[in-house]
């Protein structure tokens, strides 16, 4: 034809004279006709004539003349042709009794257009892939898609009818949709490449219901790989509905063949797995769904059950929705569906088991016990993935699972700890971690502690393939899986823990989080102690509770390791810089695992678990010290520990404990940061308010070691900042030692007897707390060492030797007696400090250090004369004692502290005339000497007032002599 619109517009008159003719009649049934041949002639001859009568029978014959022209018409160049076309054989199709006589000419005319085999191969040639279809026009392809689908659905409907009327007594013969299942699948791989998404969407819905029919069953089994293959692309396609269909047609057309599930190169579970991840709500769901309902419909599922089962199990931690509720149900109904159909299995625990609510039935957890090697496989390696999203997925997985399984997880936990210790560190996800915690306190529950304790422990190691992530996250772990261990089972365990715990890489560590993650393993274990004591309270009276907690519970070495490894964590962290990450969060954990243990042995506060281990933990480090280092934490423990132990450490095996250590680590071979630290501690102890180290009264009876082995060899002076640092610390000491309280107490048996008893000879006077006869002994290398550092290069050095210059001499009375060439070693270094550069010292060394100074100079003279009279007494005459220093020497004094009164500093004037008035005042200096030199430059002064009034003073001396 010349006219492009005649075919259209003579499929349009046929439509007219015969579908549309029919649809506004009632419908007539009537028998099939013999087919006719089709012609070959053209559309418009072919078309015989209608009676106003048209039925079924007769249209059927109709479609039988014009369906070679419709066919042709399928490929005509015109769009509308080919539409009109299209729509009136499915109009026709629709409407025809008898279908399967047409299908022999109809299907191959759809297949051409819409139905192109493969032609290339992808992937590795593991995925055909069809050629483009002829025909160009989407919507024209759509309606072929759906025109199959019609066929299909008619031909079903068929052969259900033919079924009723035989009644299924006929002889087995193929009808219906099985002998056109090729070209069917043909159409659907062909609408499931389109690059139309309704299409797609069409190809799905016909291949799931295609599957559903008995007939094609057969011819179905062998498309299923192929058609698998096709449908995974659609898994991943961007619209949500594609992919909840193509998830939605693997639900039946796995029912025919399972293998695909099992294939490596499909991997078809994995791209299952990867949905449960999808944003769409209903893909997931649709996801669930197909693999809830293999597990109760496929008939492989006890063999290939593993490739899916984690699915579902990861289904039920997905709230969204109401997902978890779908996934649990399906797990009830196989779990159901498995006592049925493995009675012998399970018949023993069914009859007997106890009703209990909170586990899960029995067909279930025999189900999830057959498959735990394969679901672990495929859980597990999630844990590690690069996506946060899958890590959290099959961590809630794992928690199912293991909840499951409870106690028949035992010879898998070497599996399941090592992924969870290679998941768990700092960087995770908290999501992730918190869901492998909480399966891990399932694993706790159930497993004893002898088989996942060790497994903990071994990452613990100091071992190449330990880093701080793993050893923090098997802390982590192992704190979860102590906290629900059962009461009872984790006794025989404490020692190995605590050992571990108080280790190098543990409570040692330099990392403030892995010490936090320590301190919580600790406060787990301690916790499982005090709940099992307060179980047995119901038993028995509270002493005999705590006994039992004390000798029982926790073997009381146990019980000092741990505080051993907490006392360490909360001296270290406490010296940390609280902006490090991680340090505020480890002294918080630090204190509460120290009150845990003190509730887990029954302490009503923390400090009685201080004193209690005050002493063994003294004896550790002092076995300790001689390999202590800069890099050692054990001087901060001992100060943390001595100080929070309250008047323990003045206890006489303490006290001697503490001196031992400070003795030692003081030492000039140690490092410098050891000796200053012990120092410091010693300084702690003295300056504290209740004075703890001597709250006994014991510590002059270590003044000599106190004396000769930490504090003078410690003031030698030596080159360096850190030694400068040293001798600075040490004299704080010194000073610590003058200041403290002078009442000495020394025990006498159960008697305690203070220094102003006269009662007793053995009670001994006092300097501080330093025994004053031994410290007699030592005073020249006391003067000597005073003298050095009265000249130190550090302003706080000098300021606490001039002031352990005056703690000594206010009180010395009769307790020291200093010599003349004592005396004249002394003052040159206090008029040395006059020109000090700081003004502060020279008004501290002018004001205070000078009139006591005298004041020791007149205590002196009398001791002296009182000596060469007793020495006269004896007749002794070798013996010469001097008894006062010679007029040069106080005529230096007097020259050094004149000078001064006119200094620029009114507070250093005011000093240096005290000083003067101290020094004319002074019975032990000749008054002639001050008012002779100070009249001597009186007119140098612009002052002269307060000259005159010291002058006032030396003559009143000279006039009352």
């Amino acid at each position: 034809m010349k006219d492009r619109n005649a075919k259209r517009r003579a499929i349009e008159k046929i439509r007219k004279e015969t579908v549309d003719r029919l649809s506004q009649q009632p419908a007539k049934t009537s028998s099939s006709l013999p087919a006719l041949p089709p012609s070959k002639d053209t559309l418009s001859s072919s078309v015989p004539s209608i009676s106003p009568g048209l039925n079924l029978a007769v249209l059927d014959i109709v479609f039988a003349e014009v369906l070679p022209g419709l066919i042709r018409c399928f490929a005509d160049p015109v769009e509308r042709t080919r539409d009109a076309a299209v729509t009136l054989a499915a109009s026709f199709v629709a409407l025809v009794s008898n279908l399967p006589r047409h299908l022999p000419l109809l299907f191959p005319g759809i297949t051409l257009r819409i139905g192109a085999p493969p032609s290339t191969l992808a992937d590795g040639g593991n995925q055909s892939v069809p050629s483009e279809p002829l025909e160009p026009s989407e919507e024209l392809r759509l309606s072929l898609n759906r025109l199959v689908a019609t066929i299909v659905a008619k031909l079903h409907q068929k052969e259900e009818d033919e079924k009723k009327e035989d009644d299924g007594l006929g002889d087995y013969h193929e009808s219906g949709v099985g002998p056109y299942v090729d070209e069917v699948i043909q159409v659907i791989e062909s609408g499931m490449a389109d690059s139309y998404p309704e299409i797609k969407k069409e190809s799905c819905k016909l291949l799931a219901y295609l599957c559903t029919l008995l007939s094609a069953a057969r011819r179905l089994r062998p498309h299923v790989e192929d058609l698998v293959k096709q449908i995974i692309p659609l898994l991943g396609y961007r619209h949500a509905t594609v992919r909840v269909l193509g998830v939605q047609a693997l639900r039946p057309l796995l029912i025919h063949d399972a293998a695909p599930l099992t294939s490596s190169d499909i991997g078809l579970s994995d791209h299952l797995r990867r949905l449960t991840l999808d944003s769409s709500a209903q893909v997931r769901l649709a996801c669930y769904q197909t693999c809830g309902s293999w597990l109760l419909e496929l008939p492989d599922r006890y063999s290939v059950g593993y490739r899916f089962l984690p699915i579902v199990l990861c289904g039920c931690m997905d709230e969204q929705g109401g997902m978890a509720a779908v996934c649990k149900d399906f797990l009830e109904k196989a779990g159901a569906l498995y006592e049925v159909e493995w009675k012998d299995r399970v018949k023993d625990q069914v009859d007997y088991e106890k009703e209990n609510q909170g586990r899960p039935r029995i067909g279930l957890r025999h189900l999830a016990r057959d498959n735990t090697q394969k679901c672990l496989s495929f859980l597990l390696p999630g844990l590690r993935s690069w996506q946060p999203e899958a890590r959290l997925r099959d961590a809630g997985g794992m928690r199912v699972l293991l909840g499951l399984l409870e106690e028949n997880v035992t010879g898998y936990v070497d599996e399941v700890v090592k992924g969870f210790v290679l998941a768990v560190n700092e960087d995770e996800e908290p999501k992730v971690v918190e869901e492998i915690l909480l399966a891990t306190t399932i694993l706790g529950r159930y497993v004893h502690p002898s088989t996942f304790v060790p497994l903990f422990l071994a990452y613990l190691e100091p071992t190449s393939l330990s880093s701080p992530g793993t050893r923090r996250g098997a802390l982590r772990l192992l704190t979860a899986a102590i906290a629900e261990t059962p009461a009872g089972r984790l006794k025989e365990h404490h020692a190995v823990i605590a050992s571990m715990m108080a280790g190098g890489e543990c409570a040692g560590s330099e990392s403030a989080p892995t010490m936090r993650r320590v301190a919580e393993v600790v406060e787990a274990c301690c916790k499982v102690v005090e709940d099992e004591r307060r179980g047995k309270k119901h038993e028995g009276s509270e002493d005999v509770v705590k006994e039992e907690v004390t000798d029982s519970l926790m073997d009381f070495d146990v019980a000092r390791v741990y505080y051993g490894a907490l006392a360490k964590i909360a001296a270290v962290v406490a010296g940390m810089d609280e902006r490090v990450m991680g340090v505020p969060e480890a002294r918080e954990q630090s204190a509460r695992s120290l009150d845990r243990l003190a509730a887990a042995l029954s302490f009503p506060e923390t400090a009685g678990v201080h004193r209690r281990f005050l002493f063994p933990l003294l004896q550790e480090l002092s076995s300790s010290v001689l390999r202590w280092t800069r890099h050692s934490a054990e001087p901060t423990v001992l100060r943390y520990a001595a100080l929070n132990a309250g008047d323990e450490v003045g206890r006489d095996d303490c006290a001697k404990l503490i001196l031992e250590v400070v003795e030692i680590g003081s030492k000039e071979e140690k490092d410098m940061e050891v000796r200053e630290s012990v120092l410091s501690t010693l300084h702690a102890l003295l300056t504290s308010p209740s004075n703890p180290l001597n709250s006994q009264g014991i510590l002059s009876l270590h003044t000599n070691n106190i004396l000769s082995k930490i504090l003078l060899p410690n003031t030698i002076w030596r080159p360096g900042k850190k030694a400068r640092e040293l001798r600075r610390k040490t004299m704080q000491v010194v000073l610590a030692w003058f200041t403290a309280p002078g009442l000495d107490r020394t025990v006498h048996g159960s008697e305690i007897r203070t220094s102003d008893s006269t009662t007793n000879n053995a009670i001994r006077e006092v300097v501080g707390v330093l025994d004053a006869r031994v410290l007699q002994d030592s005073l020249q290398e006391v003067v000597g060492a005073f003298n050095s550092n009265t000249d130190d290069d550090d302003v706080e050095t000098r300021r606490a030797t001039l002031r352990c210059w005056n703690e000594m001499w206010k009180g010395v009375g009769k307790k020291l007696k200093f010599s003349a060439d004592q005396l004249k070693l002394i003052y040159p270094e206090l008029l040395k400090r006059l020109d000090d550069a700081h003004d502060d010292l020279r008004v501290l060394v002018a004001g205070t250090t000078w009139p006591l100074f005298f004041c020791l100079t007149e205590q002196w003279q009398a001791q002296a004369r009182e000596d060469e009279r007793l020495i006269k007494m004896n007749g002794d005459g070798s013996t010469y004692v001097e008894t006062s220093l010679d007029i040069v020497h106080w005529e230096e004094m007097c020259k050094g502290l004149t000078i001064h009164v006119d200094d620029s500093n009114p507070s250093v004037q005011e000093a240096a005339a005290t000083a003067l008035a101290s020094m004319a005042l002074c019975s032990a200096c000749p008054p002639e000497v001050v008012r002779d030199h100070l009249a001597s430059v009186h007119g140098k002064f612009r002052n002269q007032g307060t000259v005159d009034g010291i002058i006032k003073i030396a003559q009143n001396r000279i006039d009352t002599a």
